[in-house]
């Protein structure tokens, strides 16, 4: 093993090989190869250009390429709240260039985005066991559209599935065909799916089918 990260340390500038003492003392520790990873990631694409480009032509007084990129870290890292991200920032995340931002910094960050992008819509896509109908009539009330699965045994559902209509069927490259339907109710859209595949091996047997709904 240390002839093979000797070995290995030679094809980066970003890892120090120590040999431990029994008088060493670890103060504190934080990952950072997924960090490394998602950075070489965030370049290649040229999204660091882009969003510097931006950043210099507003004259922010925070990094903004950075905000941006701490709160894409944390969606793939642990996803969380803004608040969350800003915590972890101070205690867990080991991110180069983050050291100055706050809290504040990330909501500006959405806001300098919304602007320069003229976004206008934002649609919330999640699984099921994310929401609630509680939720929902909040997303509903801020004028939110939004795209999720539905709980089989929910009223909304029972209700879907006992409209008529025909299924059509979609062809899918390496998969089994998949049966889909509309449905509306109470001006909200439902997408009925049925897998004949998984149905007839009796994977579906108790929850044959999986329900879409989406606003907007």
């Amino acid at each position: 093993m240390d002839k093979l990260i000797a070995t290995l340390s030679g094809f980066t500038e970003k890892v120090m090989v120590l040999k431990a003492s029994e008088d060493m003392l670890l103060r504190w520790a934080k990952p950072y190869g997924d960090v490394y990873v998602l950075e070489s990631l965030w370049k290649g694409l040229g999204l660091e250009a882009i969003l510097s480009r931006i950043d210099s032509e507003k004259r922010n007084e925070f990094p903004l390429e950075r905000a941006i990129f701490c709160m894409v870290y944390h969606r793939f890292s642990d996803p969380g709240s803004k608040l969350s991200l800003s915590e972890k920032l101070r205690e867990e995340y080991l991110i180069e260039g983050s050291e100055s931002l706050d809290l504040h910094h990330l909501y500006r960050a959405l806001d300098d985005l919304r602007r320069r992008f003229g976004i206008k819509r934002a649609v919330f896509v999640c699984d099921r066991g994310m929401v609630s109908e509680a939720n929902l009539r909040l997303m509903d009330e801020a004028g939110y559209d939004y795209i999720t699965g539905l709980r089989m045994a929910s009223h909304p559902a029972r209700k879907a599935l006992s409209r008529q209509g025909r299924y059509h069927r979609i062809e899918r490259e390496g998969k089994p065909e998949l049966w889909v339907k509309e449905a509306v109710v109470d001006g909200e859209r439902y997408i009925i799916c049925y897998n004949p595949d998984e149905a007839e091996r009796g994977e579906m047997e108790t929850n044959p089918k999986a329900l879409i709904r989406n606003r907007g």
